[in-house]
């Protein structure tokens, strides 16, 4: 099984919401849309995103077009925007 994973696009900073629910900047919709073109993301089984909306919108941008399915998943996420913590990695079961 391959993994490749990709960072949500940039991102329209919205200091009155959490960070939670900013979404893509024109420019974070624009990279997308290009991505999506990508033959490496045509050969993709599946698009898995965390819930945070920027993640969401790039998952979309870069599935919608290819006919990808897409799943998101509550443990795909980081711990904290601010801290020094390193992420943790665990075991993540993903069923149809």
């Amino acid at each position: 099984m391959k993994f490749d994973f990709i960072r949500h696009s940039k991102t329209k900073v919205e200091s009155d919401k959490p960070i939670a629910l900013w979404g893509l900047a024109d420019e974070g919709i624009l990279k997308a849309q290009v991505l999506s073109n990508d033959e490496a993301i045509k050969r993709l089984d599946i698009v898995c995103s965390s819930l945070q909306t920027k993640a969401i919108e790039t998952m979309l941008y870069l599935a919608k077009p290819n006919t990808l399915p897409m799943r998101t998943h509550p443990d795909l996420a980081e711990i904290t925007s601010f801290s020094n913590k390193f992420l943790y990695w665990r075991r993540i079961y993903l069923s149809d």
